[in-house]
């Protein structure tokens, strides 16, 4: 449903894939995120001027862990040649606070995309080939960071997987991308990208559709968690749903169901974005058809800690990514840029108070 605003960089050259000595820091014992933890997502960090600002807020209020894109068409613009720069900046700005990363591995470059795509937004490369090369380059830069890897975002859509989604190319991208990574560290955690909610039509799946398509084409085994978006504004995500919405209870329900009869049940959902905007009441995504509207800060904060609430209370959840930490303009009628839990000037919003009382 949410489309990542994607970073913007000076390009400085380009670099070898030899880890800076600032990433040769001891690995966690354990890789995997605890169940229950609340990270958040944080796409302003790509403004280079609040970027230590916002690194400090956030470890200051406590949270423990940042999702990060990992944006190959911003890394390597041109066959074989790696600008890491910008994407350093983000990965040691968090691991120097003592932020666990989630780095989500998206976005192919043009160059790695069919000819008739390439004016399409986040289109899907042509082939898993190029994207596993550059996976084992990511994996091996930050082998001794990022040790929960994400499989692109929101695959299941055609704003992040254009034209449309396509089951036996993401399968083959996750099959790939599981072995590139594990064959770094056999301990990483490597999870699926996670689904916006969605119902089934030519240019969206559902989220167990899209779940299902995993395991018809044998990628099962080539996932260690599966990842979902569960938005549910302006409803909260206790409210059910029926299955012929995109309603996010009722999607996490049938995912649920789905993992438990292909004998996975035993694996854990991760939620990689979860939020509530707070444009102005009753704003909505023109191009989303009224997926996303904006609600009262007030509505954000019961949103918010009814979410999280719920979502700590699934036998089978993982970590939860507040969508997003900071605004990207408060007060724009741009649903997309009013998810924050703080304003763009960084005053808190209520619902910062609200979660951080459930943070522990």
């Amino acid at each position: 449903m949410l489309a990542i605003v994607g970073l913007v960089i000076v390009i400085v050259g380009c670099q070898t894939v030899t880890p800076p000595d600032s990433f040769a820091r001891p690995m966690p014992s354990t890789a995997a995120l605890p169940p229950g933890l609340v990270g958040v997502n944080a796409v302003t960090l790509t403004d280079s001027a609040t970027r230590d600002r916002q690194f400090d807020q956030i470890a200051a209020d406590r949270f423990r862990a940042v999702r990060i894109q990992i944006e190959w068409d911003l890394i390597e613009r041109t066959p074989g040649q790696f600008d890491w720069g910008e994407t350093d900046s983000l990965v040691n700005g968090a691991a120097s606070r003592g932020l666990a990363v989630l780095g989500v591995l998206s976005y192919a470059p043009s160059w790695a995309v069919p000819p008739q795509y390439r004016t399409l937004v986040h289109p899907a490369p042509a082939d898993a080939g190029p994207w596993a090369d550059f996976v084992a380059q990511a994996a091996k830069r930050y082998s001794n960071v990022i040790r929960n890897w994400e499989i692109w975002n929101e695959p299941n859509i055609d704003d992040s997987f254009a034209p449309g989604p396509n089951l036996a190319l993401y399968s083959s991208m996750l099959k790939a991308s599981y072995q590139a990574i594990k064959s770094v560290d056999p301990q990483s955690v490597v999870v699926t990208g996670g689904t916006s909610p969605a119902v089934d039509n030519p240019t969206e799946m559902s989220p167990v559709t899209f779940v299902k398509g995993l395991y018809d084409n044998g990628a099962g085994d080539f996932f260690d968690a599966v990842a979902m978006h569960p938005y549910s504004t302006p409803e909260l995500l206790t409210t059910e749903g029926t299955s012929d919405t995109s309603n996010s209870n009722r999607a996490i329900k049938d995912v649920s169901e789905l993992m438990a009869s292909e004998g996975q049940g035993g694996k854990q959902i991760w939620f990689t974005e979860f939020g509530a905007s707070t444009a102005t009441p009753g704003a909505v995504a023109p191009d989303l058809s009224g997926q996303q509207v904006g609600v009262s800060p007030q509505r954000q904060s019961e949103i918010l800690t009814n979410g999280i609430n719920y979502l700590r209370s699934l036998q089978n959840g993982g970590p939860i990514f507040l969508f997003d930490f900071r605004d990207v303009e408060t007060g724009s009628r741009n649903v997309e840029y009013n998810y924050g839990l703080v304003q763009s000037d960084f005053t808190a919003k209520p619902a910062l108070a609200a979660v951080q009382a459930l943070l522990g």
